[in-house]
């Protein structure tokens, strides 16, 4: 059964330059229980389709274009009020930075448990049991409950984070770089509980990140962006193991490897493109070795390579 089908999304922020488009025609699909890594380098528009699923875009950004489907219910057609019941009960996001995603002058626990009582007909003493049941499903010593952030160490923060996404069941997580800053065997413990808990609840995953090793160890499938598009699609192996976009496979060998011979990491020339301003063509032209001149004029058009995978180039 297919949880979100995201179409041709388009988002904008408002600056004083103009409408910058973050995002554009994004296309994409999750069933439940499946995961999604969308990877990319910084500014891509990663984040923003993350908060865009959420409701949570600043004042000056919106939805300009396309439709996000939640189990068939388009989430752009309903009002505030509506968004709010359906945040952190039907989707919740494990957001970026754990540290200052905790009220730091409110316990841990009397967070969790607002986040329950708000949106499920029970008493506090009935959702206090539910946390105590969330800290022990993610490795969390019960006695920490009444502990404020700045008594966690990072990893616990961010299972507390975790715990919280997971407070009221919801059938989406958006989890937005949730092992950015933690030290490797941390990072590890982390990704682990996540599948554990995703297999275990039947939960539809979008993993945000930067690195597309970690993503490929999670996910099922894998989306590359660039420059706020959408430029390959397929299977995790698919994807990392053979990388068709000319931008997938500068950013699979910019990252290192403790498999196989040795080898010299390539950084990716140049800087994306501003955008702010129309682009004619495509977007990774001024960067790829393989730009030809039409590359500037025509936008590019998805290709099938595989069963599955697809890639926004035509030299592919």
């Amino acid at each position: 059964m297919t949880l979100l089908d995201v179409q041709n999304l388009s988002i904008g922020y408002q600056t004083a330059e103009g409408l910058l488009q973050a995002v554009e025609g994004v296309s994409f699909s999750l069933e439940a229980g499946q995961s999604l890594g969308l990877v990319g380098e910084s500014g891509c528009g990663k984040t923003t389709i993350g908060m865009a699923l959420m409701g949570l875009l600043p004042p000056n950004g919106r939805i300009t274009g396309g439709h996000v489907l939640l189990n068939g219910r388009d989430l752009r057609e309903l009002t505030e009020e509506e968004m709010r019941q359906v945040r952190w009960k039907e989707v919740a996001m494990i957001f970026q930075a754990a540290m200052n995603a905790l009220n730091p002058v409110q316990r841990v626990g009397d967070q969790m448990i607002e986040a329950i009582v708000e949106h499920q007909p029970v008493s506090k003493a009935q959702a206090r049991q539910r946390v105590e049941g969330l800290y022990q499903l993610v490795g969390m010593p019960v006695e920490r409950i009444d502990d404020y952030p700045h008594q966690y160490s990072g990893g616990m923060k961010q299972r507390a984070i975790i715990a919280m996404a997971l407070a009221n069941k919801p059938k989406l997580i958006i989890a937005d770089e949730p092992t950015t800053a933690l030290d490797v065997i941390v990072q590890d413990q982390i990704l682990q509980e996540t599948k554990n808990l995703q297999h275990e609840f039947n939960i539809g995953i979008i993993f945000i990140s930067h690195d597309i090793s970690i993503v490929a160890e999670v996910c099922q499938t894998i989306g590359v962006m660039y420059a706020g598009q959408l430029v390959e699609i397929g299977g995790a192996e698919q994807v990392f193991y053979d990388p068709r976009h000319p931008y997938t496979k500068a950013l699979v060998a910019s990252f290192p490897t403790l498999a196989g011979e040795r080898k010299e990491l390539k950084p990716i020339p140049g800087e994306p493109p501003h955008l702010i301003n129309a682009i004619m063509g495509c977007r990774f032209c001024d960067r790829c070795p393989r730009s030809e001149a039409q590359c500037k004029l025509d936008r590019p058009a998805w290709q099938q390579v595989a069963a599955g995978h697809h890639v926004l180039c035509d030299h592919c």
